[in-house]
């Protein structure tokens, strides 16, 4: 292994602009301040063949590449932008976190370069980019299981999607395509506004988490293509184009409208502190557990199909049906309910489901 001897922050390696290449077999510094191995360089090359960490912070624009095994990376920037090098940066199901700390700097996983946990693991691990700015036209895999969160550096930064905007970090609908996780997740409570400025339609991603610590707003045009959309945002959540989203995870703001043209399903709380407003047929999935659209809030406009399996029970048609229907009319006046029994036949239940949401 090679660890920090200082147990500090004193630079452990110095060759200013210049390179290193580090070489171990049971990690690279270790995760947490004081841990890692603080570098001044300009091009970095790692290689950490066993199970342990690899965790280094550099004063100064840095390229880095490496390998690792099942420990997790974790690469920071202190001063200046930092890049995937050529080489790539790729594990064996260990998880990667990259940094540009400073203000304005960015993150660039260049054309033909990757950053990839998938070595042998075909489920991967998480990846985190925290920058100001984001340049992905190489490629991200995290894998069947993994999740690639890009946000932020500092503190209130806007971000724009599906096209760039000056001084805001951004990532085009063409840098989704270059990202394989199952979910990706983009800011957090301490982004800035965040606005969809043109179409996003991940390729290699079933789901996506929007958050920001201001509201959610789309430009015309601007739709969203998912098979899962969850979020939050401090302030209104408005999607009022013509989306394709599968299901609806849980989702928190102080307004939510979302229009789809796509039949969509309900597989989350949705909670607000105002109203909710929704275009579109709305299917509600109770596997699992119940489900709410309406919090403490006012919806319209909203098509809910209500299938029970048999009538054996009688409690369905003279309780539940009417039940549901009673409570749905107090929650909102201009809602449909559509209601169906499929008379304990498996099948038939399968085939009113694929009538509704169709």
């Amino acid at each position: 292994a090679i660890t920090d001897a200082d147990g500090g922050t004193a630079t452990s390696i110095t060759n200013a602009g210049g390179q290193a290449t580090l070489g171990a077999a049971t990690g690279i510094g270790a995760v947490g301040v004081g841990n890692e191995i603080d570098t001044q360089l300009g091009t970095l090359a790692f290689a950490n063949s066993g199970t342990g960490d690899v965790s280094v912070t550099n004063a100064g624009a840095l390229a880095v590449s490496g390998t690792a095994g099942s420990g997790n990376v974790g690469i920071t920037s202190t001063t200046g932008n930092l890049a995937v090098g050529t080489s790539g940066i790729v594990t064996a199901g260990g998880a990667v976190t990259l940094k540009a700390a400073e203000a304005d700097a960015g993150i660039t996983i260049g054309t033909g370069n990757t950053l990839r946990t998938t070595n042998g693991v075909a489920t991967g691990a998480n990846v985190s980019l925290i920058a100001d700015n984001a340049d992905v036209t190489g490629t991200i895999d995290a894998g069947t299981a993994g999740t690639v969160t890009i946000l932020q550096s500092t503190a209130g930064r806007k971000i724009s999607l599906g096209s760039e905007t000056s001084g805001q970090l951004g990532l085009t609908g063409t840098e989704f395509d270059q990202i394989t996780a199952n979910t990706i997740v983009i800011g957090d409570a301490n982004s800035g506004d965040l606005g969809i400025f043109a179409a996003i339609a991940p390729a290699h991603a079933a789901n996506l988490s929007l958050n920001t610590g201001g509201a959610i707003s789309q430009a015309a045009g601007a739709t969203i293509t998912v098979g899962t959309l969850t979020g939050s945002s401090v302030g209104a959540t408005t999607l009022g184009e013509a989306n394709q989203i599968g299901n609806l995870g849980s989702f928190t703001a102080s307004s939510f409208s979302l229009t789809n043209a796509a039949p969509l399903t309900l597989v989350g709380d949705v909670t607000t502190s105002g109203t909710q407003t929704y275009n579109a047929a709305l299917a509600l999935s109770v596997v699992g557990g119940s489900r709410a659209f309406a919090q403490a809030a006012s919806i319209s406009n909203v098509t809910v199909a209500f299938l029970m399996p048999d009538q054996g029970s009688t409690r369905y048609e003279e309780h539940d049906h009417p039940g549901f229907v009673a409570e749905m009319k107090k929650l909102c006046a201009t809602c449909t309910v559509l209601y169906q029994n499929a008379d304990a036949d498996a099948s038939r239940q399968q085939q009113q489901f694929n009538s509704v949401i169709s």
